[in-house]
């Protein structure tokens, strides 16, 4: 694991994995090793569109000690409109989505955007 060798390399104080980046049980096993370590876990806000912001939240809300979670007002909120979920940001919290498996279901304006930016 790569987090593993930063660690033994470098005094790290905060630590922001990205779920876009290791998918959930990785994002997990380094949120692990960062808190035994005593770096300060505050993952990083991976939009996706949302969908891997809402696997984020959920893998977070497993751990122990998470104080904060990056938040990115300018791409979360634009790209709700393309997602059915309950997950939002209200006065500095977030509201964990509920629903089926992460609690994000794509809308169709997602596919359309997703082929227009592939034209």
């Amino acid at each position: 694991m790569k987090a593993r060798l930063r660690f033994e390399r470098a005094a790290i104080g905060v630590l922001q994995p990205e779920m876009g980046h290791t998918g959930v049980s990785q994002f997990t096993a380094i949120a692990h090793l960062g808190a035994e370590r005593g770096a300060v876990v505050m993952p990083h806000a991976t939009i996706g569109t949302g969908i891997f912001l809402a696997a984020s939240l959920h893998a977070s809300a497993t751990l122990n000690d998470v104080p904060y979670h990056e938040y990115q007002h300018s791409v979360l909120d634009r790209n709700l409109r393309h997602i059915e979920t309950t997950m939002r940001c209200e006065a500095g919290y977030y509201h964990v989505p509920k629903g089926p498996g992460h609690g994000v279901v794509p809308r169709a304006s997602l596919w359309i955007l997703s082929c227009a930016n592939a034209a």
